[in-house]
């Protein structure tokens, strides 16, 4: 039987994790109902960055752009996420 090596088996799950835009969103999500809405906000972000066409990731960044008075931002993000989920691209 092979033997697991812990160190490459959770650098993997890390990277992995560190990769997925669902775990990005439920650990800004955490961090919001914390109140730690900064924390919230750099989460919602690589949410965005990992997977760019995920219209849910740029509405909850919207929503806590909002709690933080970037009401410019929230709007630009929550058009970003209607133009997404809605399926017309992004350009127009």
């Amino acid at each position: 039987m092979n033997k697991i090596d812990s160190n490459s088996t959770s650098s993997g799950l890390n990277n992995y994790y560190s990769n997925n835009q669902i775990s990005w969103n439920i650990i800004g999500v955490k961090e919001a109902d914390n109140g730690n809405f900064k924390k919230a906000l750099k989460s919602f972000s690589k949410a965005i960055e990992v997977d760019p066409k995920n219209f849910v990731s740029y509405f909850n960044r919207a929503s806590i752009k909002m709690r933080l008075g970037d009401l410019k931002g929230a709007i630009k993000d929550f058009r970003l996420s209607e133009k997404l989920e809605s399926g017309r691209s992004l350009e127009n």
